[in-house]
Protein backbone atom coordinates (compact mmCIF):
# COMPACT_ATOMS: atom_id res chain seq x y z
CA UNK A 1 0.00 0.00 0.00
CA UNK A 2 1.62 3.34 -0.71
CA UNK A 3 1.12 6.99 1.05
CA UNK A 4 -1.92 7.94 -1.08
CA UNK A 5 -3.75 4.80 -0.07
CA UNK A 6 -2.69 4.90 3.35
CA UNK A 7 -4.19 8.49 3.49
CA UNK A 8 -7.73 7.59 1.69
CA UNK A 9 -7.73 5.09 3.64
CA UNK A 10 -7.45 7.19 7.22
CA UNK A 11 -9.70 9.82 5.48
CA UNK A 12 -12.31 7.32 5.73
CA UNK A 13 -11.53 6.13 9.53
CA UNK A 14 -11.55 9.75 10.41
CA UNK A 15 -14.36 11.11 8.23
CA UNK A 16 -16.62 13.54 9.94
CA UNK A 17 -14.53 13.33 13.58
CA UNK A 18 -13.95 16.62 14.68
CA UNK A 19 -10.35 17.88 15.05
CA UNK A 20 -10.18 17.77 19.03
CA UNK A 21 -11.75 14.77 19.32
CA UNK A 22 -8.86 13.49 16.56
CA UNK A 23 -6.47 14.22 18.66
CA UNK A 24 -7.89 13.25 21.80
CA UNK A 25 -8.35 9.47 19.63
CA UNK A 26 -4.54 9.63 18.76
CA UNK A 27 -3.41 10.62 22.26
CA UNK A 28 -2.08 13.94 21.20
CA UNK A 29 -4.45 15.85 23.88
CA UNK A 30 -6.05 14.53 26.67
CA UNK A 31 -10.29 14.89 27.44
CA UNK A 32 -9.85 17.82 29.69
CA UNK A 33 -7.51 19.69 27.97
CA UNK A 34 -10.10 19.62 25.12
CA UNK A 35 -12.58 20.96 27.45
CA UNK A 36 -10.86 23.61 28.52
CA UNK A 37 -9.59 24.60 25.11
CA UNK A 38 -13.01 24.73 24.09
CA UNK A 39 -13.86 27.12 26.65
CA UNK A 40 -11.08 29.59 25.48
CA UNK A 41 -12.67 29.67 22.20
CA UNK A 42 -16.30 30.19 23.56
CA UNK A 43 -15.25 33.29 25.79
CA UNK A 44 -13.32 34.52 23.47
CA UNK A 45 -13.91 37.58 20.94
CA UNK A 46 -12.53 36.63 18.17
CA UNK A 47 -12.52 33.52 15.66
CA UNK A 48 -9.39 31.21 16.31
CA UNK A 49 -9.75 27.65 15.49
CA UNK A 50 -9.57 24.97 17.97
CA UNK A 51 -6.08 23.77 16.50
CA UNK A 52 -4.95 27.14 17.28
CA UNK A 53 -5.93 27.33 20.93
CA UNK A 54 -4.54 23.86 21.77
CA UNK A 55 -1.03 24.71 20.48
CA UNK A 56 -1.42 28.08 22.27
CA UNK A 57 -2.34 26.40 25.64
CA UNK A 58 0.71 23.94 24.83
CA UNK A 59 -1.08 20.89 24.79
CA UNK A 60 -0.42 19.79 21.53
CA UNK A 61 2.35 20.84 18.71
CA UNK A 62 1.72 22.46 15.75
CA UNK A 63 3.01 19.50 13.71
CA UNK A 64 -0.16 17.69 16.14
CA UNK A 65 -2.40 19.32 14.38
CA UNK A 66 -1.28 19.40 11.03
CA UNK A 67 -1.35 16.02 10.98
CA UNK A 68 -4.76 15.46 12.52
CA UNK A 69 -6.24 18.15 10.18
CA UNK A 70 -4.21 16.31 6.92
CA UNK A 71 -6.30 13.12 8.29
CA UNK A 72 -9.75 15.11 8.45
CA UNK A 73 -9.21 16.14 5.03
CA UNK A 74 -7.08 12.92 3.48
CA UNK A 75 -4.40 15.40 2.36
CA UNK A 76 -0.93 15.25 2.19
CA UNK A 77 1.56 17.04 4.20
CA UNK A 78 4.79 19.23 3.17
CA UNK A 79 7.71 21.00 5.13
CA UNK A 80 8.24 24.24 3.02
CA UNK A 81 11.60 24.40 4.41
CA UNK A 82 13.07 21.14 2.79
CA UNK A 83 11.43 22.04 -0.83
CA UNK A 84 12.41 24.34 -3.45
CA UNK A 85 9.65 27.08 -4.01
CA UNK A 86 8.65 27.46 -7.75
CA UNK A 87 9.23 31.30 -8.68
CA UNK A 88 6.80 30.98 -11.31
CA UNK A 89 4.46 29.51 -9.06
CA UNK A 90 4.47 32.15 -6.77
CA UNK A 91 4.02 34.66 -9.68
CA UNK A 92 0.44 32.93 -10.20
CA UNK A 93 -1.06 34.57 -6.85
CA UNK A 94 -1.09 38.40 -5.38
CA UNK A 95 0.41 38.96 -2.22
CA UNK A 96 -2.70 40.03 -0.73
CA UNK A 97 -4.89 36.82 -1.45
CA UNK A 98 -1.37 34.72 -0.37
CA UNK A 99 -1.73 37.07 3.24
CA UNK A 100 -5.24 37.35 3.21
CA UNK A 101 -5.80 33.11 3.61
CA UNK A 102 -2.36 32.51 4.63
CA UNK A 103 -1.61 30.21 1.33
CA UNK A 104 1.41 29.66 -0.40
CA UNK A 105 1.82 28.70 -4.04
CA UNK A 106 5.00 25.83 -4.19
CA UNK A 107 4.71 24.56 -7.69
CA UNK A 108 2.79 25.15 -10.80
CA UNK A 109 2.42 21.79 -13.06
CA UNK A 110 0.21 22.17 -16.82
CA UNK A 111 -3.19 23.59 -15.64
CA UNK A 112 -2.69 22.60 -11.80
CA UNK A 113 -1.20 24.71 -9.19
CA UNK A 114 -0.13 23.30 -5.91
CA UNK A 115 -0.82 25.42 -3.03
CA UNK A 116 0.30 25.18 0.87
CA UNK A 117 -2.67 25.87 2.79
CA UNK A 118 -3.11 26.09 6.74
CA UNK A 119 -6.53 25.65 6.62
CA UNK A 120 -8.06 22.59 4.47
CA UNK A 121 -11.59 23.28 4.85
CA UNK A 122 -11.17 27.29 3.96
CA UNK A 123 -13.16 26.69 0.41
CA UNK A 124 -13.33 30.59 -0.11
CA UNK A 125 -9.31 30.82 -0.31
CA UNK A 126 -9.41 27.78 -3.11
CA UNK A 127 -12.13 29.71 -4.47
CA UNK A 128 -10.02 33.14 -4.65
CA UNK A 129 -6.85 30.95 -5.48
CA UNK A 130 -9.09 29.52 -8.70
CA UNK A 131 -10.75 32.85 -9.59
CA UNK A 132 -7.02 34.81 -9.92
CA UNK A 133 -4.90 32.12 -11.51
CA UNK A 134 -7.37 30.25 -13.65
CA UNK A 135 -6.11 27.08 -12.69
CA UNK A 136 -6.74 23.73 -10.66
CA UNK A 137 -6.09 24.19 -7.23
CA UNK A 138 -4.50 21.30 -5.23
CA UNK A 139 -4.51 21.72 -1.88
CA UNK A 140 -1.67 20.95 0.59
CA UNK A 141 -0.55 21.25 4.17
CA UNK A 142 1.90 22.81 5.89
CA UNK A 143 2.70 24.42 9.13
CA UNK A 144 0.71 27.65 9.80
CA UNK A 145 4.10 29.52 11.13
CA UNK A 146 5.87 28.39 8.31
CA UNK A 147 3.61 29.41 5.40
CA UNK A 148 3.18 33.02 7.56
CA UNK A 149 7.10 32.79 7.30
CA UNK A 150 7.76 31.95 3.60
CA UNK A 151 4.85 34.17 2.52
CA UNK A 152 6.82 37.29 4.01
CA UNK A 153 10.23 36.46 2.75
CA UNK A 154 9.27 35.61 -0.96
CA UNK A 155 6.58 38.06 -1.30
CA UNK A 156 7.86 41.01 0.22
CA UNK A 157 11.62 39.98 -2.00
CA UNK A 158 9.13 40.38 -5.26
CA UNK A 159 7.52 43.14 -3.74
CA UNK A 160 10.98 45.29 -3.29
CA UNK A 161 11.37 44.43 -6.90
CA UNK A 162 8.36 45.85 -8.06
CA UNK A 163 9.73 48.94 -5.65
CA UNK A 164 12.50 49.55 -7.49
CA UNK A 165 10.65 49.65 -10.99
CA UNK A 166 7.94 51.90 -9.27
CA UNK A 167 11.00 54.10 -7.78
CA UNK A 168 12.25 54.72 -11.88
CA UNK A 169 8.54 55.29 -13.33
CA UNK A 170 8.17 57.99 -10.03
CA UNK A 171 11.64 59.66 -11.08
CA UNK A 172 10.64 59.71 -14.88
CA UNK A 173 7.31 61.20 -13.85
CA UNK A 174 8.26 64.18 -11.61
CA UNK A 175 9.02 67.01 -13.09
CA UNK A 176 9.00 70.00 -10.58
CA UNK A 177 11.15 70.02 -7.68
CA UNK A 178 9.14 68.15 -4.24
CA UNK A 179 12.82 66.78 -2.64
CA UNK A 180 13.99 63.55 -3.42
CA UNK A 181 11.61 61.59 -6.04
CA UNK A 182 14.00 58.61 -5.12
CA UNK A 183 13.33 58.53 -1.42
CA UNK A 184 9.38 59.30 -2.11
CA UNK A 185 9.16 56.60 -3.76
CA UNK A 186 11.57 54.26 -1.39
CA UNK A 187 9.47 55.58 1.87
CA UNK A 188 5.30 54.77 -0.32
CA UNK A 189 7.22 51.19 -0.42
CA UNK A 190 8.13 51.12 2.80
CA UNK A 191 4.75 51.38 3.83
CA UNK A 192 2.96 49.32 1.74
CA UNK A 193 5.27 46.81 3.26
CA UNK A 194 4.85 47.69 6.99
CA UNK A 195 1.10 48.07 6.33
CA UNK A 196 0.33 44.62 4.65
CA UNK A 197 2.42 43.04 7.31
CA UNK A 198 0.88 44.42 10.33
CA UNK A 199 -2.50 44.01 8.66
CA UNK A 200 -1.53 40.26 8.30
CA UNK A 201 -0.07 39.94 12.53
CA UNK A 202 -3.56 41.70 13.67
CA UNK A 203 -5.41 39.25 11.53
CA UNK A 204 -3.17 36.16 13.25
CA UNK A 205 -3.13 37.73 16.54
CA UNK A 206 0.96 37.61 15.98
CA UNK A 207 2.75 39.23 18.81
CA UNK A 208 5.77 39.64 17.12
CA UNK A 209 6.97 40.19 13.59
CA UNK A 210 9.95 38.90 12.24
CA UNK A 211 11.63 40.06 9.11
CA UNK A 212 14.50 38.48 7.51
CA UNK A 213 17.03 39.60 4.59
Amino acid sequence: MDATDSRSEAFQDTFGIRLGELLVHHGKITSEQLNEALQVQQQSSDERKIGELLVELGYCSEDDVVEALALQAGLAVINLREIEIDPDALALVPPEVAYRHLVLPVERTDATLRVAVADPFNVAAEDALRFVTGMNIEPVLARPSDIRLFVEQHYMRRMMQEGEEEQVEVIEEVEEDIGDPTRLAREALVIRLVDMLIRNAVRERATDIHIEP
